[in-house]
């Protein structure tokens, strides 16, 4: 579902104020939401826009498929836009985006601004997407240093990609000296390698609040992230294979997708799937 709502610019903060906290200084970490449950294809998408016309605009794009003309209504630099679409948009362009993170080694060592853009990069060293970002990072310092130090630590968790394209579970990762019962235990190990064999890492990770909550099962798949589910887990994954999160507590599953779990139309685009980002900065660097 997508609605439409246009607000003139003088009165967005009124809107702010009347649907969610503005006084970002005393932000609650943890603000209640909806009912936290959301089904294969059902999903509400909100777009702002400065004019009616520009507003039209890009649900026009979006309802024809126009991919440059979304790019355009967005912003986007035209050199990602161009690479999204010659390299198949989706689940493709973000492969071939997540390619040169993993051969450049820069996978383990993102900068937060990385993630602070929509749409894919054309390369890890665009130039106009990180002048993007720090743009989107300096409206936000202006607001409020509290809301930008939040987003900031945000961006900074770890990223484990647990399907093709945009889907990534945040995690703000354990560190070995820290881990509960130093090492998993044997339960927890034999359950993860019944899931996936030969993972090339397992850790411990706090689960952060997914921009979604999402309940989908098909066995022996799963996909499970609800506030429930939200906690200390145990996490394995191997790259362009599969990937499982285990509950730290009842060692109950809460994600495990493999590649052939995914459609036909996607498993090309798996090699850079099922892997985890990391970003080494401080989450207040900067």
């Amino acid at each position: 579902m997508t609605g439409l709502m246009f607000v003139p610019e003088h009165r967005w903060n009124d809107v702010l104020r009347g649907g969610v906290p503005c006084d970002f200084d005393h932000l609650d970490p943890r603000p209640p939401l909806a009912e936290p449950r959301a089904y294969l294809h059902s999903f509400v998408q909100a777009y702002v826009a400065r004019t009616i016309d520009d507003l039209v605009d890009a649900m026009r794009a979006r309802e024809t498929h126009d991919s440059a003309g979304m790019g355009r209504a967005f912003g986007y630099p035209e050199c990602c836009v161009a690479e999204y679409r010659r390299a198949g948009e989706g689940a493709g362009a973000r492969n071939e985006f997540n390619k040169r993170l993993l051969e450049e080694g820069l996978d383990q060592r993102m900068q937060p601004e990385m993630w602070a853009t929509y749409h894919v990069p054309c390369s890890p060293d665009c130039a106009p997407s990180a002048r993007l970002a720090r743009s989107y990072l300096g409206s936000v310092r202006s607001c409020s240093r509290i809301l930008y130090y939040r987003v900031i630590e945000g961006l900074s968790l770890s990223r484990l990609s647990y399907s093709t394209s945009e889907r990534f579970l945040d995690l703000k990762e354990v560190p070995g000296e820290d881990l509960h019962g130093a090492a998993p235990g044997r339960r927890p190990v034999r359950k993860m390698k019944s899931f996936l064999r030969n993972p090339e890492e397992v850790l411990q990770a706090y689960t952060t609040r997914p921009l979604c909550y999402v309940d989908w099962e098909e066995p022996p798949y799963r996909v499970r992230m609800l506030p429930a589910t939200e906690g200390l887990k145990w996490v394995a994954y191997r790259t362009g294979r599969g990937a499982v999160v285990i509950d730290a507590l009842t060692d109950d599953v809460d994600i495990f997708v493999d590649v052939k779990a995914l459609p036909n139309e996607q498993r090309p685009y798996a090699e850079t799937a099922f892997h985890l980002f990391r970003c080494p900065r401080s989450p207040y660097h900067g």
